[in-house]
């Protein structure tokens, strides 16, 4: 729904090749990138148009005009480098939709418990252990000295960190 209204040409989604982020936008040319270390991609991901380091965008400067993070700051190797190369390629007045994980929410903690647990021998950790966790006002932050502008924050999905598909029914 973020994406659906934003107008221009050229959209991009960095990673999560699996979540189909620009389905519901009307641009005429929308591509995925993906990060090159890479290996291997789920079942039901779109196809990958190009492959490249999120760092090292190959697009012209003030050429894309929306460009969607859907965990791509948690998965960077160096997440400023990565929105200073967003800056680089979007026009003026773009926009930028960046979704994370909230580090303070119940799933932070069960991540880090997990973490935790899985550093002693027992258990796997919840969610992809690659990165961190971005805070919502250090992301606010790092976006200001870039000089975005932060129009609208929403946090979202609100299910339980359980795996258990009878417990999901049960709290549903």
């Amino acid at each position: 729904a973020a994406v659906t209204d934003v107008f221009g040409y050229h959209a991009l989604q960095l990673g999560l090749p699996a979540w189909h982020a620009l389905r519901t936008n009307r641009m005429p040319q929308r591509w995925l990138a993906a990060q090159l270390e890479s290996e291997h991609l789920p079942a039901g991901s779109q196809a990958v148009h190009l492959w490249t380091e999120f760092h090292a965008l190959p697009f012209a400067p003030a050429s894309v005009d929306l460009v969607v993070l859907p965990l791509s700051l948690e998965q960077s190797a160096d997440p400023h480098a990565t929105l200073r190369e967003v800056e680089r390629v979007l026009v003026p007045e773009g926009r930028v939709v960046i979704c994370g994980l909230n580090p303070a929410s119940l799933w932070g903690v069960r991540q880090r418990r997990s973490r935790w647990l899985h550093r002693l021998g027992w258990g796997q950790p919840f969610v992809p252990t690659q990165g961190d966790w971005i805070s919502y006002r250090r992301l606010r932050d790092w976006l200001r000295l870039l000089g975005f502008e932060v129009e609208s924050s929403d946090f979202g999905c609100w299910q339980p960190a359980i795996e258990s598909s009878n417990w999901l029914r049960r709290l549903n």
